[in-house]
């Protein structure tokens, strides 16, 4: 039997594949539709209030995404949650990092690019806090309890 030094970055990614596919998928289908309708549509000039909606679901898919890599985290003991309420203040302090990063990144795209995605402060301010009501919508759905058709990662079983 190998050990995990002798194997292959191929393999190992081969290895997480499930974990990555389970994680990934709604904050992915989210910057996608966020890219259809921006790009595709120009969506966000037509109906600009579409960006409230779109940052409360941009925070709930982030906040799933961080509850699944803290889970898979936890079951392979890189780190010791405890307690749903320990979780869900590292899920919602990692959901408050990315509203910042993606914030962050519209601001570089409107400075180096004129994408014009930040027209000033106060609506950066409102996609951030959009965001946090998001993942704080995820948290407490996740509070409440996790569906038996959920993902298997996320069921305490």
């Amino acid at each position: 039997m190998t050990n995990q030094i002798d194997k292959s970055p191929l393999s190992r990614l081969k290895e997480h594949l499930p974990f990555l596919i389970e994680a990934g998928w709604s904050p992915s289908l989210v910057f996608i539709l966020h890219c259809v309708l921006s790009l595709g549509f120009d969506a966000y000039d037509v109906l600009p209030s579409l960006d409230v909606p779109m940052h409360l679901l941009g925070g709930a898919a982030i906040a799933y995404f961080f509850h699944v890599v803290v889970a898979y985290a936890d079951r392979l003991g890189w780190v010791r949650v405890g307690s749903k309420a320990a979780e869900s203040i590292m899920v919602f302090g990692l959901v408050a990092a990315a509203t910042v990063v993606w914030e962050f990144a519209e601001f570089l795209g409107d400075y180096l690019f004129r994408l014009g995605a930040q027209p000033d402060v106060a609506n950066t301010m409102k996609d951030q806090f959009m965001g946090l009501v998001g993942g704080v919508a995820y948290i407490g759905f996740r509070l409440k309890g996790v569906p038996a058709g959920a993902p298997a990662l996320l069921r305490e079983d």
